[in-house]
């Protein structure tokens, strides 16, 4: 997916290391199984392969139709690895941040708007251990309380996303 390569390189261009793990291929090998008759295993399947993955933040892009399946797999991912921070980003969970945190405690940041300007403020104050009240364009979970920053300032010109990506 566009957005997420988008993403992969802001962060690389800031020597901010990442890895992606593709459930849209684990989704179409997982058809083939299912016409093998092993119907079912996809969840399994992603659940398992996140869980392998090391890592010490965790981010999921979130669309409407697929919002169960990505709650389930955060949880499965928090679960392998309390110690880690679960991110989800996208237009479902911009739309429903709130509702998110306080519904499921395993998630722990919602990035609503342009990822490209907030997620790398975002891990950059994760990694200085400093308060996220700073960080403009989130809602995060502090002490109980969902808190809902201000919203980040709209991307209004599009030579500013492909700066940070360093397209020309």
């Amino acid at each position: 997916p566009l957005r997420i390569l988008s993403l992969a390189a802001v962060l690389e261009r800031r020597g901010i290391p990442c890895r992606f793990f593709d459930l849209n291929r684990l989704f179409y090998e997982s058809i083939d199984d299912e016409a093998d008759g092993r119907e079912g295993e996809f969840f399994f399947q992603a659940a398992r392969a996140l869980e392998n993955l090391d890592a010490d933040v965790y981010g999921f892009g979130t669309i409407c139709n697929s919002y169960p399946l990505t709650v389930r797999l955060a949880r499965e991912v928090k679960r392998a690895h309390p110690e880690a921070v679960v991110v989800f980003g996208g237009p479902q969970a911009t739309a429903v941040d709130v509702e998110t945190l306080e519904a499921f405690p395993f998630v722990d940041v919602v990035v609503r708007g342009e990822g490209e300007e907030i997620l790398p403020e975002l891990l950059g104050a994760l990694g200085r251990a400093e308060d996220l009240a700073a960080v403009a364009g989130i809602t995060f979970r502090r002490n109980g309380d969902v808190i809902r920053n201000p919203d980040a300032p709209a991307v209004t010109d599009p030579h500013r996303i492909k700066a940070h990506i360093g397209a020309a």
